[in-house]
């Protein structure tokens, strides 16, 4: 081909070199539209789970059959000769129950407090099966503070137990607020009777103690020996002889010895 300058040389046509076809083209994102996207995912995300807290939270499956079982499993829980004085439906929640309500009773016996729940049962399953119960024991004579309040973050009213065993909280509903007052009434009169005895037991001993502290002294009456007076006592006639300063074994109707020296 001649050169269109006329110059004879010959022309050859520049053509670009070809792209490779293993080489992609990468499109570039904004930082922003990044961070929009991944906050929208995790609103979405966050929104997602809050409706199945709220869900799990506010299903309470079947709560006067869950409060029959409890109030029968209770009759079957005390002792023969126990009385059951107070009851009151309680409620509790626990996270490995995804914080769903254990519906119970937590009653006051003539002996002791005793919480009876019966745990959430599964929201969806084929075979119901037997009630799972929970059973928990305060005996009167440990240590139980109650305190009322505001519970479950303040969602609901209710009482905290701090006993010897760890810290109970109960959601109790309006309804069954007296019946609680009454529980709880008589939880504080047990106990203050309980302590007023243990109090004449402690002042019993004392008295004991300050009794056996006390010198002793027996009154010689007819026919009595000294060696029947040691036996009496539990010691020995020598022992009498040198409390009392007494020369001989011979001893006189009415003489006063002591038998028993103070501590």
């Amino acid at each position: 081909m001649t050169s269109p300058f006329g110059t004879g040389v010959p022309h050859t046509p520049t053509t670009l070199p070809a792209i490779p076809p293993s080489v992609a083209v990468r499109r570039v994102r904004h930082p922003a539209i990044v961070i929009l996207q991944l906050s929208a995912w995790t609103l979405a995300a966050a929104l997602a789970l809050a409706g199945v807290a709220i869900f799990l939270y506010t299903h309470r499956g079947d709560v006067e059959g869950a409060r029959r079982a409890a109030v029968e499993e209770l009759r079957l829980a005390v002792e023969p000769d126990e009385r059951i004085l107070h009851v009151a439906h309680v409620v509790q929640r626990h996270w490995w129950d995804y914080f769903r309500e254990t519906q119970g009773v937590l009653a006051a016996t003539d002996r002791r407090l005793l919480f009876l729940g019966v745990a959430p049962r599964e929201i969806v399953s084929p075979d119901r099966g037997p009630e799972l119960f929970e059973t928990k024991a305060f005996p009167y004579d440990r240590r139980i503070a109650v305190r009322r309040g505001r519970v479950f973050l303040g969602t609901s009213r209710g009482i905290v137990l701090r006993t010897d065993a760890g810290k109970e909280t109960f959601a109790v509903a309006a309804d069954d607020r007296p019946e609680m007052d009454s529980v709880l009434t008589t939880i504080r009169r047990v106990q203050t009777a309980l302590r007023a005895e243990a109090e004449r037991d402690r002042r019993g001993q004392t008295f004991a103690a300050w009794v056996a502290r006390r010198p002793v002294y027996h009154r010689v009456q007819r026919g009595e020996a000294l060696i029947s007076i040691a036996q009496q006592y539990g010691t020995t006639p020598e022992a009498i002889k040198a409390w009392n300063g007494l020369p001989r074994d011979v001893v006189k109707v009415g003489q006063r010895l002591l038998v028993k020296p103070g501590v």
